[in-house]
């Protein structure tokens, strides 16, 4: 897995290229953390057109850093998404968390921040 990233009009757009395992997955996620920290941005949007695999583990590791970029007003999702791989994200009900976009226009202009409710499981609101 390699990725790159820059800062663009309040995101940080993240392009991944390889397989997204439970061996390399925590290399995106301190990229991101460092990202997130370095750049005022409302989203990390990663681009999957290029992600030939994500399974199980790195699906979680993405969601525990979706749910600290939460918390911080921010938010990950994918745009170009392999259909196989969009398939899984709906099997396993994370396509409601971590979002699925055709654009990052889209993926922009649905970038309200989110927050979780009292630590309510599958809850949030919306912060306006």
């Amino acid at each position: 897995m390699n990725y790159s990233y820059e800062a663009a009009g309040g995101s940080l757009l993240f392009r991944i290229s390889g397989d997204l395992t439970m061996f390399n997955v925590s290399r995106l996620v301190e990229g991101i953390t460092r990202a997130w920290g370095e750049n005022s941005a409302r989203q990390v949007v990663l681009y999957g057109d290029d992600v030939s695999l994500i399974d199980s583990a790195a699906f979680g590791m993405l969601i525990k850093a979706h749910a600290g970029l939460l918390e911080d007003g921010g938010r990950i999702c994918f745009i170009g998404l392999r259909p196989h791989i969009l398939s899984a994200l709906q099997q396993l009900h994370l396509d409601e968390t971590l979002r699925v976009y055709d654009s990052l226009a889209e993926a922009s202009e649905d970038s309200l921040p989110l927050r979780p409710l009292n630590g309510g499981r599958g809850q949030r609101a919306i912060e306006l």
